[in-house]
């Protein structure tokens, strides 16, 4: 699922991520995509999130998801740069993260290497 509050960077995240064979869904703020996940039944394998959005940022998305569906991996993007982004609070330093902009390869790797590791760890 890709979290994004900008249309074009939405749709373009989508499109390089359907080329790679992702099936994708969208929502437009934290809020739309808790109701979107609730409506999924678990098909949801990753979210994909700005950090600052309006009605719910990715922190208050964060905070939600860890109670809701722990297992689920996220990956943050924001156009500030990851320490900056800790620095002011907006997520936790341990929070995985992608800086915009980011190419189209950087980006599937990212959520390649995430994907793979969630499979891993629930083998074990």
């Amino acid at each position: 699922m890709v979290v994004e509050d900008e249309p074009v960077v939405r749709r373009l995240t989508r499109t390089v991520l359907e080329e790679s064979g992702y099936k994708v869904m969208e929502a437009s703020d934290g809020a739309e995509a808790l109701t979107l996940l609730a409506r999924t039944n678990g098909q949801v394998d990753l979210v994909l999130s700005d950090v600052v959005m309006p009605h719910m940022g990715g922190k208050a998305l964060d905070e939600a998801l860890r109670r809701q569906r722990p297992e689920l991996p996220l990956l943050f993007m924001s156009g500030y740069a990851g320490q900056e982004v800790a620095d002011r609070g907006l997520l936790s330093p341990d929070a995985s993260f992608i800086q915009k902009p980011f190419s189209p390869q950087e980006l599937v790797q990212r959520v390649r290497s995430l994907l793979d590791r969630r499979a891993a760890s629930a083998e074990h």
